[in-house]
């Protein structure tokens, strides 16, 4: 649910300085994946790798891609909301003048998933 108070609290709200008006282009990173899910795998319960991978538990990454409501934004265009995550791996380019640059979000999870909030 992206008008949750915790989209609020943890991005809205801690970054509203007018300095922070700008996209921020952002990637999942391994505790978007675990969540209360991975939490409770560390300390006992919740050993189904599709719970914790947000297929049916409690993580869902997918918020964050419903967050950013214009996904095929590109730069100089204006963009309505702050946040940049299409989705799991994505280009943008930006042309400044004589030069482009280019950046690439790599969602690098999945070659390591296996041990991702799992006990050893």
């Amino acid at each position: 649910d992206t008008c949750h108070w915790h989209w609020r609290d943890s991005f809205e709200n801690m970054y509203s300085d007018p300095a922070f008006h700008v996209p921020f282009l952002s990637v999942l990173g391994n505790h978007d994946y675990g969540g209360d899910c991975c939490a409770r795998e560390l300390f006992g319960g919740c050993n189904s790798a599709e719970a914790w991978l947000g297929f049916g538990g409690n993580a869902h990454p997918t918020a964050q891609f419903e967050y950013d409501t214009h996904h095929d934004w590109q730069w100089p265009e204006k963009k309505e909301g702050r946040w940049v995550m299409p989705y799991w791996n994505y280009q943008k380019i930006f042309d400044m003048g004589p030069y482009k640059v280019q950046i690439l979000a790599i969602d690098t999870n999945v070659c390591d998933i296996a041990k991702q909030c799992t006990r050893m």
